[in-house]
């Protein structure tokens, strides 16, 4: 009887262990849940995310460099308008950043003549861009990607292209016209050519899309991500604390233990 006892006292003791572990268990397993559900949206939405990632970023680089949130939106607006179809708003905007951040002309006519020259070299707008910040400082390897090579003598320069030989001042305005004088002349039209493409058609789908995310994200939903996403933070957080102060798994132990003993 006394073994009888033992057993059973030994079994139930066993069954309350049980019952908490399960319970453990189950508010792991919906933790879990919680957290996968939040990641799925987050990871459904990744394109969404992306898009308004990177307007947020470029909006906040224009607003730096224009001086105000106003005219940064105009900008945006503008460039959008122009270039979204061909080239894209986020490589306009960030060529007009660049070319702002160095003391460049950013004109919608400077962009559209650097669009024309990368488009017609099969190249992206920015390597262009960067080809002629580094012109304007006397650093001319990088035009040679593009078929122009360059000899400076003093205050002069000798920049050729496609054989033809052109002296001008060496400075940052002359050699801006002299470039932009290319795209505007040897390759017009460049830009919408490649915009007609099966690439170029893809640019302009992708665009668009961006901007449809964009337009939601402003209305609002980038918040409401974003505040699922802390949440979603915040209890991986918690349960990293737990698991890592013993809490979680406290009746696992003492259930095994007490099977052990």
């Amino acid at each position: 009887q006394d073994v009888a006892r033992g057993l059973k006292q030994t079994g139930d003791a066993g069954d309350r262990e049980l019952g908490r572990i399960s319970v453990a268990a189950e508010g792991v397993t919906r933790a879990v849940g919680e957290i996968a559900s939040v990641l799925g949206i987050a990871f459904a939405g990744e394109q969404f995310v992306e898009a308004n990632r990177d307007a947020g970023r470029l909006r906040a680089s224009l607003e730096v460099l224009t001086g105000s949130a106003e005219t940064a939106r105009a900008v945006w607006r503008t460039l959008s308008a122009e270039f979204g179809s061909q080239i894209g708003t986020d490589a306009a905007v960030e060529a007009f950043a660049k070319l702002k951040a160095l003391g460049l002309a950013p004109t919608i006519e400077a962009i559209r003549a650097y669009g024309n020259v990368a488009a017609a070299m099969g190249k992206p707008l920015e390597q262009f861009v960067e080809a002629v910040a580094d012109a304007t400082t006397g650093e001319f390897e990088r035009l040679k990607e593009f078929g122009i090579k360059a000899k400076a003598d003093g205050d002069k320069v000798a920049l050729t292209f496609q054989g033809q030989t052109q002296t001008i001042a060496n400075n940052a305005r002359a050699i801006e016209q002299y470039l932009q004088a290319i795209g505007n002349n040897q390759f017009a039209g460049a830009v919408e050519k490649q915009a007609q493409t099966l690439g170029g058609a893809l640019t302009r789908a992708k665009d668009q899309a961006n901007q449809f995310f964009v337009a939601i994200g402003d209305a609002g939903a980038s918040d409401t991500l974003a505040r699922g996403i802390n949440s979603a933070s915040d209890a991986i957080s918690g349960l990293t604390n737990s698991i890592g102060s013993g809490d979680l798994f406290a009746p696992l132990i003492s259930g095994a233990q007490s099977w052990i003993d």
